[in-house]
């Protein structure tokens, strides 16, 4: 059972900081989007071999405000220190120069579709999935909004249903069981904030609060 910790920090420095303190988490998502400067960068290269680096776009839930060359150029920057992984919307128009960069450079890549508007129905979901396999990635990430607790049913079956390593949950309050329940299924990992207050998602739970279910339903 894996956690990936998220994190949404402004500067490099703060990134470093943060990471140190995630004791416990198997991966760390370092949110590009949060950053307001790179500076220190090579900073990131004791932690690469957990590094996951995404710079979400706007429509998708992130934070970046520029062009999609402008994020382009950052991602190109964050997978110089060599990252296990980059997630890359594949809904995106850069996605496909994102991945072959990516497998030039021997980074891992997570094509990744996020839906705010609700949860769709199986054939929905595997429409999502079918979009992010094309690209070819490592892993196939999935996230929708829970608008019912039957959502929650609907993505882990999606798990049950794809060949390829697959991180599926539903985001919002709602969907807080399907992060806990996600491996079970199938999944790889699942996603978590630091700390309670730093969430970078709606519904993610702490690494704490991760870890303490799991062990109260004796996964751990």
């Amino acid at each position: 059972m894996r956690v990936c910790v998220s994190i949404g920090a402004r500067t490099i420095g703060e990134a470093v900081e943060m990471m140190g303190r995630a004791r416990g988490a198997d991966l760390l998502e370092l949110r590009g989007d949060y950053l307001r400067s790179c500076e220190g960068v090579e900073d990131l290269s004791p932690y690469a071999d957990r590094l996951i680096v995404t710079v979400r776009r706007r429509r998708e839930g992130g934070a970046f405000r520029g062009s999609e060359g402008d994020r382009l150029e950052l991602l190109r920057r964050l997978m110089r220190v060599g990252p296990r992984y980059v997630d890359i919307e594949a809904a995106s128009p850069i996605a496909p120069t994102v991945v072959g960069e990516a497998r030039s450079l021997g980074v891992g890549v997570i094509a990744s579709s996020h839906n705010f508007r609700g949860t769709p129905g199986v054939r929905g979901l595997l429409r999502a999935w079918r979009r992010c396999a094309a690209l070819g990635p490592d892993v196939v990430k999935v996230a929708t909004m829970a608008l019912k607790p039957a959502d929650n049913l609907a993505v882990l079956s999606l798990l049950l249903r794809v060949d390829r390593p697959t991180v599926a949950f539903c985001m919002g309050p709602l969907g807080r069981a399907s992060r806990l329940l996600s491996p079970l299924f199938g999944a790889p990992f699942t996603y978590a904030s630091l700390e309670e207050g730093l969430e970078t998602a709606p519904g993610q739970l702490s690494l704490r609060e991760v870890r303490e279910a799991w062990r109260a339903l004796g996964l751990e």
